[in-house]
């Protein structure tokens, strides 16, 4: 199963998990063509990603005459920022890609717990 992990999530831990898993397709910042081809010719079904990217792709997929619902994504994990955990985002952006939509920690989740002083 291979998994795309999308611009802004740049978490080695979550990469090496995936690689456990399955195939990890990193496509850097601002690469949505190269998002796009990811799921279109390599048969992606997973996307990692911050919790308001999933709705910002929608629309650059529709600028594209592309229908989101036409990838086959099955999940989405998004974290590392408020909006998956929304119920009002979560049902627009599972019902946009007719997939689950999964809530993950971010790298700033983890800040406070790495940097804190007792």
């Amino acid at each position: 199963m291979p998994v795309v992990v999308s611009p802004f999530v740049v978490a080695a831990s979550y990469a090496d998990a995936f690689k456990a898993v399955g195939t990890c397709i990193s496509v850097g910042v601002n690469m949505t063509d190269r998002l796009v081809d990811a799921f279109r010719f390599a048969r992606a079904n997973a996307l990692l990603c911050t919790s308001s990217y999933p709705l910002h792709f929608a629309g650059a997929l529709q600028q594209r005459g592309i229908d989101p619902r036409t990838l086959g994504l099955k999940r989405i994990f998004g974290g590392g920022e408020p909006g998956a955990a929304i119920p009002s985002v979560r049902q627009q952006i599972e019902d946009t890609f007719d997939c689950r939509l999964f809530e993950v920690s971010g790298n700033g989740d983890y800040s406070g717990l790495a940097w804190a002083e007792c």
